[in-house]
């Protein structure tokens, strides 16, 4: 971003921002202190809008962060780890094939709307997300039957063997239930409430929508029905509120007017924060790749030689000291070092102009000649530094590369349309604990379009059958030996370019208690646990 133009923008932007949080109602009996966030009150800066409060139809950044205000999932997982516990379901059993899953669910549950969570809501779900057949439903794509067994039973019979499949159903985001009621009432043509439940909540979760200002914020209150129940250190109210430019973030986490900042800052500049007064830094390894994705339906991407060429383009050491300095990795192929199986042996593409022109010569543009239009989405700072230095890259080799932000919204629309989208940013940590779910929603034929994430709009069947081969398998050596093989073919077909596996870093307030980073949910915060000393 061009800072230097926007510092009156700034100033005035930092101005206001300050002037509404102050008008927050403090807690009963506390004083204000200057413009502090009162104890009873979380607020988070984002610098980015929501596409959707929906968890069955959005992949997207921006929208998932929101999910564990007012949704849950069958399973959980517990603490800090990527080991599946009891949620909505407080057992369960599977059949020795592993096909058949049995769910115990927990009594006395309501959604938000009083509505009983039940079997039957646990089956409505299911058939609401494989119908809007958006997102993450290729989690529960496998299940071609849902039995109600009595009113806290519920059997799911899967296709085949799959094994992440309790990993899923603790995924924060596309396999949280919704209200059946919510659902019903608010259904418009057969759409299963898709267009009410974009602007509003109805689920088990703690917190649920009470107003949302597009572009400012959304504030979420208290479930009264809430199945934990309400005793403990527990906050009234979680706020998020759009702020976009980095330096009012931080300038309003200093201040103490925000409790916690979401990704206007790259990690390098989260990380100079600690140690400063009041403030404490989170950072955790996390599973977290960022890619940048290349359309290969549209020309010249759609010639594997331009593709390779950009993915040599790329300075990655560039990268990761301008961004992530000490807390980043290249990865070895397209999944995550630390989510096994992980195959250090897979070869690294690096930064070599010449061979990117020898490539861009073979397929018929020795001089460059042709321009590429990228797309990144706003407040996503760490992917317009990654494009701004393969732009600055490309441009020594003759090809033109054209930038352009656009809010998360206009994300989803121009990825999910293969007619706009020609490159695009993302970055991607697990929806199950296992490398399939980066290959299955970023490459899998299944998953293109709004069916998942992958907007690269890449089909190869040969790479499809070695990964759902890889995800049934109970052989260690036989998994590990199928996703290297299909990492290989992404290697050279390279659909998107992995450039690097980040850590996860959030400043907070010292005064924010009971954060549990999860490295697979890991932008969905444990709101209920959390509160301030």
């Amino acid at each position: 971003m061009m800072r230097m133009s926007m510092n009156c923008w700034t100033r005035r932007t930092a101005i206001l921002g300050l002037l509404v949080i102050s008008l927050l109602p403090l807690a009963p009996g506390e004083a204000a202190r200057g413009h502090a966030v009162p104890s009873n009150i979380l607020l988070l800066a984002l610098g980015s809008e929501p596409n959707t409060f929906d968890p069955a139809q959005d992949v997207a950044n921006g929208s998932q962060e929101y999910y564990g205000t007012a949704y849950e999932g069958l399973t959980a997982y517990v603490g800090s780890t990527t080991r599946v516990g009891p949620g909505l379901a407080k057992s369960w059993d599977v059949s020795s094939d592993g096909r058949i899953y049995t769910f115990h669910l927990r009594p006395g549950v309501t959604f938000a709307d009083g509505t009983p969570f039940d079997a039957e809501a646990v089956k409505f779900n299911i058939q609401r997300m494989q119908h809007i057949n958006q997102g993450y439903v290729y989690l529960v794509k496998r299940v071609t039957r849902v039995d109600v067994l009595d009113k806290l039973t519920v059997r799911m019979t899967l296709s085949g063997r799959y094994p992440p499949f309790l990993s899923g159903l603790a995924y924060g985001y596309g396999t949280s239930m919704v209200s059946p009621t919510g659902v019903k009432q608010h259904q418009v043509k057969g759409d299963w409430g898709a267009a009410w439940f974009n602007e509003h909540t109805d689920g088990t979760g703690p917190y649920q929508l009470q107003s949302w200002v597009h572009n400012q914020q959304a504030i979420w209150v208290k479930n009264p029905r809430y199945w934990r129940g309400w005793s403990g250190k527990h906050f009234d109210q979680i706020i998020f509120k759009i702020v976009k430019e980095a330096s009012t973030q931080k300038l309003l986490l200093r201040q103490g007017d925000a409790d916690v900042l979401l990704y206007a800052l790259t990690p390098n500049e989260a990380v100079a924060l600690e140690g400063q007064p009041g403030i404490t830094v989170h950072s955790n390894h996390s599973f977290d790749v960022y890619y940048l994705g290349l359309n290969v339906t549209q020309k010249p991407l759609n010639d594997v030689r331009v593709r390779q060429a950009l993915a040599y383009a790329m300075d990655y050491n560039a990268v990761i000291q301008a961004a992530a300095k000490g807390h980043a990795q290249q990865p070895h192929g397209f999944t995550p070092q630390g989510l096994e199986p992980y195959d250090a042996s897979l070869p690294l593409y690096h930064y070599d102009l010449n061979k990117a022109r020898q490539l861009l010569a073979q397929a018929g543009y020795p001089h460059g000649g042709f321009t590429l239009h990228a797309i990144w989405a706003t407040g996503y700072l760490t992917h317009a530094l990654y494009e701004q230095i393969l732009q600055s890259a490309l441009a020594k080799l003759g090809v033109n590369m054209t930038l352009q932000e656009v809010t998360i919204p206009n994300w989803v629309s121009i990825g999910t349309d293969p007619k706009r989208v020609q490159i695009w940013d993302t970055e991607w940590y697990p929806s199950v604990a296992d490398p399939s779910d980066y290959l299955v929603g970023l490459m899998a034929c299944s998953t293109r379009g709004r069916a998942g994430a992958n907007w690269n709009y890449y089909c190869n069947p040969t790479f499809d059958s070695l990964v759902q081969r890889a995800v049934s398998s109970t052989s260690k050596s036989e998994r590990a030996k199928l996703y290297s093989q299909a990492n290989r073919i992404l290697l050279h077909d390279m659909p998107m370019i992995p450039i690097y596996q980040g850590d996860q870093i959030i400043p907070m307030r010292s005064s924010v208690q009971g954060y549990v980073f999860n490295p697979v949910n890991l932008i969905n915060f444990n709101f209920y646990d959390m509160y301030k000393a």
